[in-house]
């Protein structure tokens, strides 16, 4: 592949933060051939495309990183075995939400619409007020709003950790689709003047407080359902990999529980 030749994944495996480049060129390109290929389905089709082509970079990232395990599995700490892609993930978060404002500062209000066409639809269902967080403090409907929410992102969470374990990458989607929104999101609420990009850079902050745990829950659970799936079959550590797997699943569902409870008890009355 052209991008695996650009961007080798040695390089990006020993410099995490060299994969928004290569995420967001390939956003760009990604977008645009969704939507000259197949306009009615852009909004989805652009994400199957960043998938794909991420797949076997991300692959053998997560290969390596086994391999390494097994020879060092007792000299390594539990954050130093999965800090690196920790760190990949996050960096292809932001990368992709990047390549989406730049994409949609460019465009027309028509070719924005068509090609987030889903991302504006879950955006706007959660608007309605399906989720709407109360400012009133009342307990008893904002303890209902957090049991929605957290339940919500305990299926999200779960998710991202069967699809891993099931195809290796699988929570590349979830990743991707949920950097999508977020950068949507972001140009929605964006002021449309002199001042656009640091409007974008506000919006992002006021949701970071309960964002980052949140995306965190999403990153940790997807790790561990991928190293699961590679360790077990590759593994001569079997019993480790099982520990360390699980432990990123109650570390993801810690995260979903802290997200929560500042979405719904200290985003509102800040």
């Amino acid at each position: 592949m052209v991008f695996e030749s650009l961007f080798e994944w040695r390089e990006i495996e020993q410099n995490p933060w060299k994969i928004i480049f290569l995420v967001f060129v390939l956003t760009e390109i990604a977008i645009f051939l969704s939507y000259y290929i197949f306009p009615s389905s852009a909004s989805v089709v652009f994400i199957a495309f960043i998938v794909m082509s991420l797949m076997p970079v991300m692959y053998n990232i997560f290969t390596y990183e086994e391999q390494v395990d097994e020879k060092e599995y007792n000299d390594r700490s539990f954050f130093e075995r999965h800090g690196r892609i920790l760190k990949i993930y996050t960096f292809l978060f932001v990368g992709i939400i990047m390549a989406i404002i730049v994409f949609s500062s460019f465009v027309n209000e028509e070719v924005y619409k068509k090609v987030f066409s889903e991302q504006i639809k879950v955006i706007k269902n959660i608007r309605s007020g399906d989720l709407e967080i109360s400012s009133t403090g009342n307990f008893v409907n904002d303890f209902g709003l957090f049991t929605e929410i957290f339940l919500n992102n305990v299926q999200v969470t779960t998710l991202a950790f069967v699809l891993s374990f099931l195809f290796g990458s699988g929570a590349l989607f979830l990743i991707s689709w949920n950097a999508s929104v977020l950068g949507v999101f972001s140009h929605m609420m964006a002021d449309k003047n002199s001042y656009y990009y640091i409007s974008h850079f506000m919006n992002l902050l006021s949701i970071s407080l309960h964002g980052i745990p949140e995306m965190l829950s999403y990153f940790i659970s997807g790790i561990g359902g991928t190293i699961l799936s590679i360790g077990l079959i590759k593994s001569n550590h079997k019993y480790i990999i099982l520990r360390d797997a699980l432990n990123m699943y109650i570390i993801s569902l810690i995260f979903v529980i802290v997200s929560s409870f500042i979405e719904v008890f200290v985003t509102p009355y800040i």
